[in-house]
């Protein structure tokens, strides 16, 4: 049967249905007016209307019928179309009436798309790819001896699987002692020789959970801070790196001249200052209920106070003495009656007219200045910078891009030749020189006394190509250029390399990891570990890597490829 066989069928059946079904609604409406028939005989008639209606429905929706509906609005979307090219050309039409024709080729054109979606047939689910059982090995030099198995669709993903195992329990993880086995679909971890006469695998271990043990956290410092914590961790070093970062993240100071553990307790203990004669080292804890009252009373204290934020009603909870808690809460809340804003604003003030005399006129640092929150931030951002700008030369490229006069090129006005372009930069450690910094150029294409440190990033705000090199404007008048920098996007993008975990000038400071939307999610990578890198993308502003799965991301500042 040819599509104009169908088309005939279809319009007749269609016309016979929608008739049947005018026919019954007439016969319940002349019912209705006389009103001689009894409730289950209208009853019927409504269900011979219902059926009638379902059967035009039925008809208008059958793909016979809406190919043939969609053969007539492409023709009539056509001749829309051709409406508006004529009037077009013959241009006698207002701009009224030529809003009106469009308006006609819009309505076909939605028409035509909506009877294609119901002639389009479903996608088909894809096939669920298939699974391969990949073996994990894992022998370490402690005497750890571990097996686990997982079924995965690819290589990379079982690599991601027992490497985030291994994180999740304490296990050294150096990716150089790491390799594979195609053969065999076999991960092996080995970071020691094996005596003469030794087997290369160990016998088959059972897999189980590695125990774990409760620590305790004691900080006491000399202006009254007093804080308790527990923590369970498989190992002491992945409890010192939790309580490290719950230190750092909470504003505390701490310090490794002061920062003592006790094996006996499995108790790390802060102390900056000499106990007083008689009284203990270590307070002794109240009783349940009265802490837990106190507590109480300290949040209600704090919500009276307007002290609402997570971070104050943390400490709180984390409270193990009732003096300690006692402590807390009055020096915060004395904090919080008088606020430092006018010694912030004075500091700022001050800052300002340092950056000035010393010829830091840059505007990103300068902003820097007024996005400080608290004056002890803003003293070390200011000597930092005053420091740097003493005492480290900047990085000047040989032969250096510079657009300039004295080149014999000529001025050149950046500012009028940007092009709009936005984005953010990640501008890299030249070399292995961390402390290295980037000199900025202003709009006439000369160097500034302004620099961008390296591993930072920053916001570009337009680009140019200025006699085949390409400039970055970071601020006004002043300019990166390209070979400098590399245009981030917050989009996950593919990368591939191996890089080990550094932390500058903190030897036993451990990595803290993020989530793919930048939260920290409590797990730790020890420092100087190698990893396999999978992808980068910029997360809260900063160039990040991701070692494994989505909850294993690492700032691009704790890494060394």
């Amino acid at each position: 049967m040819n599509l104009r066989t169908v088309l005939l069928f279809s319009k007749a059946e269609l016309k016979d249905a929608e008739h049947d079904l005018q026919v019954a609604k007439d016969t319940v409406a002349q019912a209705e007016q006389e009103g001689s028939l009894s409730q289950e005989e209208m009853a019927k008639l409504q269900d011979d209307v219902a059926k009638a209606e379902a059967k035009v429905n039925e008809l208008k929706n059958s793909s016979a019928f809406v190919e043939v509906q969609l053969k007539d609005a492409e023709h009539e979307l056509e001749v829309a179309k051709d409406a508006v090219a004529q009037a077009e050309q013959e241009g006698g039409l207002s701009q009224e009436e030529m809003g009106k024709l469009q308006d006609e080729v819009a309505k076909a054109e939605a028409k035509v798309n909506e009877l294609k979606a119901k002639v389009t047939p479903e996608p088909k689910p894809e096939p669920k790819p298939e699974e391969t059982t990949y073996h994990f090995q894992y022998d370490d030099k402690k005497g750890t001896s571990i097996r686990q198995d997982y079924a995965a669709a690819s290589q990379d993903a079982a690599e991601m699987h027992f490497t985030e195992y291994a994180i999740a329990n304490g296990l050294d993880l150096d990716y150089q002692y790491l390799s594979y086995d195609a053969a065999s679909h076999t991960f092996v971890y080995k970071d020691f020789e094996s005596k003469k006469g030794e087997p290369e695998v160990q016998p088959e271990l059972p897999v189980a959970p590695m125990p774990k043990t409760v620590y305790h956290f004691q900080y006491d410092d000399k202006k009254g801070t007093s804080i308790r914590q527990d923590f369970a961790a498989v190992n002491k070093e992945i409890a010192e790196m939790h309580f490290k970062e719950y230190a750092t993240e909470s504003g505390l100071v701490l310090d490794d001249a002061h920062f003592a553990y006790n094996e006996a307790n499995q108790t790390f203990v802060y102390k900056d200052f000499e106990s007083e004669k008689g009284e203990p080292e270590v307070l002794p804890v109240p009783a349940a209920d009265v802490l837990a009252e106190a507590k109480n009373v300290a949040h209600a204290e704090f919500t009276k106070a307007g002290i609402t934020g997570k971070i104050f009603h943390d400490a709180i909870d984390a409270a193990k003495t009732v003096e300690g808690l006692q402590a807390y809460v009055a020096e915060t809340l004395a904090a919080h009656k008088t606020p430092a804003v006018d010694a912030l604003a004075e500091a700022k003030k001050a800052a300002h007219e340092e950056f000035t005399k010393a010829g830091i006129t840059g505007k990103i640092f300068h902003d820097a200045i007024d996005a400080a929150k608290t004056v002890e931030g803003l003293q070390a951002y200011v000597a930092e910078t005053l420091k740097a700008h003493k005492t480290v030369e900047p990085v000047t490229p040989t032969p250096a891009p510079v657009v300039s006069g004295e080149t014999g090129i000529g001025y050149l006005n950046l500012d009028m030749l940007s092009d709009g372009f936005t984005g953010t930069l990640y501008v890299p450690v030249v070399g292995k020189d961390v402390n290295c910094k980037v000199r900025l150029l202003d709009d006439a294409g000369k160097y500034t006394n302004d620099y961008v440190v390296t591993d930072t990033t920053v916001k570009a705000l337009a680009s140019k190509v200025v006699n085949g090199v390409t400039f970055y404007k970071v601020a006004e008048n002043r300019w990166i250029p390209a070979k400098f920098a590399e245009v981030l996007s917050d989009k996950e993008v593919a990368f591939k390399g191996v890089a080990k975990t550094f932390v500058k000038g903190h030897a036993n400071y451990a990595v803290a990891m993020l989530d793919a939307d930048g939260k920290y999610t409590g797990k730790f990578l020890k420092q100087g570990s190698s990893f396999k890198v999978f992808a980068k993308k910029v997360i809260n502003g900063h160039l990040c890597y991701r070692l494994g799965t989505q909850a294993q991301w690492v700032p691009a500042r704790f890494l060394v490829f």
